[in-house]
């Protein structure tokens, strides 16, 4: 294992990561998918108790496809990227149920945890324009009934910028061995995307790209908002602690059924209204000069043409 090139697959959550974990990397081989394993193993590379010996230990325990004799060994958690903005991260406290007195959400930290565990490691990253990728957390995680703030309350307070996240990892493993992708080339050319990661991985790895929609959102608001009455009656009941295990399940039996008595009245509330969520103009007129700034030195380390993707550099 120690001869293994070790590559490790941190995010963005929002950026194509499902389709990655369930479509290309298996088919690789060697790969552990850590993004499905329990919160407290997800979780435990920003555990304040966390050891390299631990963390490897539950990197074996998720190996999707082992293969000893493989030349690499792909592990991918689309949640090993801070979360770009504070509202985010508090919604990621409040829902995920592990304590901010062990676990730092901190990107620094979640480095150096790498750094570690595997020093030689190659660092893959995957990136989204900031406000592309706010509106689409922000619509999952109020779809999923975690949030009733607005979007714009989520995005008040920013956090590290991708050109500081990206430096680190640099410097840490050098620039060689950190590629960073912008999802956006994944829209214009599949194959070229999903073959520059592969490549990457395994200079003479080529896979087929299937064109498929993996985790994809609904667009319809009463579709939204359905989902959002049944995982809030989910979430709710999942986190009554007083209750016995066949108590929630027989109340969430229960809830399941009186909650789908009511899809109809979503058609007639609703009807084929789109769902949307953007922040306002003045919530972006604030942000524009920080990320124009993060978005031109991250153009400068890595050689990225960010702007014809839609980031904003000016």
């Amino acid at each position: 294992m120690s001869e293994q090139q070790v590559v490790v697959h941190i995010g963005l959550s929002k950026c194509a990561s499902t389709y990655l974990q369930k479509t290309i990397f298996p088919g690789m081989g060697n790969y552990s998918n850590v993004a499905f394993a329990p919160r407290r193993e997800k979780y435990h590379l920003f555990y304040d108790g966390m050891t390299p010996d631990s963390y490897r230990e539950i990197v074996a325990r998720h190996m999707v496809n082992p293969n000893p004799k493989s030349r690499w060994l792909v592990l991918s958690c689309e949640d090993y990227t801070e979360l770009m903005f504070q509202g985010f991260e508090d919604v990621f406290y409040d829902w995920e149920r592990v304590g901010r007195e062990h676990y730092r959400y901190s990107n620094k930290m979640i480095a150096e945890n790498i750094a570690r565990t595997y020093p030689g490691a190659k660092i893959v990253v995957v990136i989204r324009e900031q406000i592309s990728w706010a509106i689409s957390r922000y619509k999952m995680n109020y779809r999923g009934g975690k949030t009733s703030a607005g979007i714009d309350e989520l995005m008040a307070e920013p956090l590290e910028g991708y050109d500081v996240m990206v430096e680190r990892y640099q410097r840490l493993f050098g620039r060689e061995n950190v590629l960073v992708m912008p999802l956006e080339m994944m829209r214009e050319d599949r194959d070229g995307f999903v073959n520059q990661i592969t490549r990457f991985i395994g200079e003479e790895q080529r896979v087929d790209a299937p064109d498929l929609a993996v985790n994809a959102a609904p667009e319809l608001l009463r579709t939204v908002e359905y989902e959002r009455l049944k995982n809030r009656w989910r979430l709710n009941i999942h986190r009554t602690g007083w209750l016995t295990m066949p108590g929630r399940f027989l109340i969430g039996a229960v809830a399941r059924l009186l909650v789908g008595l009511t899809k109809p009245t979503f058609y007639l509330k609703y009807g084929s209204e789109i769902y949307s969520a953007a922040p306002s103009e003045q919530v972006v007129a604030r942000l524009h000069p920080l990320l124009a700034e993060s978005n031109r030195k991250l153009e400068s380390l890595t050689g990225l043409e960010l702007a014809k993707y839609g980031y904003i550099v000016d």
